[in-house]
């Protein structure tokens, strides 16, 4: 198969390499280093990749990060007649921004943390100063140049609120931090539009993702399916990769954060080791609404596995336990510390 991929961090990388490596396919990406073919294209240069895609005859393209889907390039392609694997410009807004996140997780009654939502500033100060709790202060859309901070005190709380609107935020979500003590983890599933498949669960913590096959129950799943087909209930038929953030805490509740129109890019790795399916066909099925005629059931790896980012790279390693991943990844991080030193 002939594809093109397209994205501007690690989660691009990871896929074009994983695309590559099938020697029946052909593969283009715009990022440099990989086993890919690569092109000098902008990501913004959306006329110059269409037009490349067909005169190449690419038969799917796929955008792997919020800054590709965020563009026009899913109405440009499909106009054009080339099949692209991502969510619309609608339906994405969803996946991108928190607020319309929050919205659509309230007016859909799906389990998510008290939060508000300010373009100004003083509103914004008003609600963190009424909350008898810790709150957690997010941009709105610029979720990777703003992490979000959580505050325990009303002068913290003050301090990061301002700092977002300063430096440019025209919005920001508060919301209230519902247990310091749960754990947080990213369930991916893949969809045509209107069904779900799970793909991984993706646990996080001290900048490292976890992936152990046997740790997915049937809430998370049925959570999923409620909310791709709350997607299609409100015409927006979600095609794409969709990652919902969760939080389980110490009472056993699951709480739902945010969501993001595509891999990780600490998870981008888990999902191309530990599924064992073509990674083209599937994402082909998705996008002409054949997964639950292809795919009764995603075959996966079963193994254990754990990535993270030290000293300007991505690792990955597995297990046959998630113990033994983790301490594998230890000696791996020893070992390049002490090549270091050397």
């Amino acid at each position: 198969m002939r594809i093109l991929v397209i994205g501007s961090n690690y989660s691009t990388e990871s896929i074009a390499n994983c695309l590559a490596s099938d020697q029946e396919n052909l593969v283009f990406t715009n990022q440099i280093g990989t086993l890919a073919n690569s092109l000098e294209y902008d990501i913004e240069d959306i006329e110059s990749y269409k037009d490349f895609a067909l005169s190449n005859e690419i038969e799917l393209t796929i955008l792997c990060d919020e800054n590709a889907i965020s563009l026009n390039y899913t109405e440009t392609f499909e106009d054009a007649g080339l099949a692209i694997f991502a969510p619309d410009l609608e339906s994405s807004k969803i996946a991108i921004s928190r607020a319309n996140a929050k919205r659509f997780l309230y007016k859909n009654r799906i389990q998510t943390p008290k939060f508000g939502i300010f373009d100004k500033i003083q509103p914004a100060l008003d609600w963190a100063r009424a909350q008898n709790v810790p709150i957690i202060v997010n941009a709105d859309c610029e979720k990777k140049a703003f992490k979000p901070t959580l505050c325990n005190t009303f002068p913290k709380a003050k301090k990061a609120i301002n700092n977002l609107f300063e430096q440019g935020c025209k919005q920001i979500v508060l919301e209230v931090a519902t247990d310091n003590e749960g754990k947080n983890f990213t369930f991916y599933v893949i969809s045509d539009g209107f069904n779900a498949i799970p793909l991984a669960l993706c646990a996080h913590e001290n900048n490292k993702a976890f992936l152990n096959p046997n740790n997915v129950n049937e809430k998370i799943i049925e959570i999923a399916n409620n909310i791709i087909s709350s997607f299609a209930a409100n015409k927006k038929n979600y095609v794409g990769i969709l990652g919902i953030d969760f939080k389980f805490d110490t009472r056993e509740n699951l709480w739902i954060y945010d969501f993001v129109p595509f891999f990780k890019e600490l998870d981008a790795d888990l999902f191309s080791y530990s599924i064992m399916e073509n990674k083209a066909s599937l994402f082909e099925s998705a996008l002409v609404g054949s997964l639950l005629d292809n795919y009764h059931e995603i075959e996966k790896s079963p193994y254990s596995f754990v990535t993270t980012f030290e000293n300007q790279h991505f690792y990955c390693v597995y297990g046959r336990t998630l113990n033994e991943a983790k301490n594998r990844m230890q000696e791996v991080l020893e070992l390049e510390a002490q090549n270091c030193l050397n």
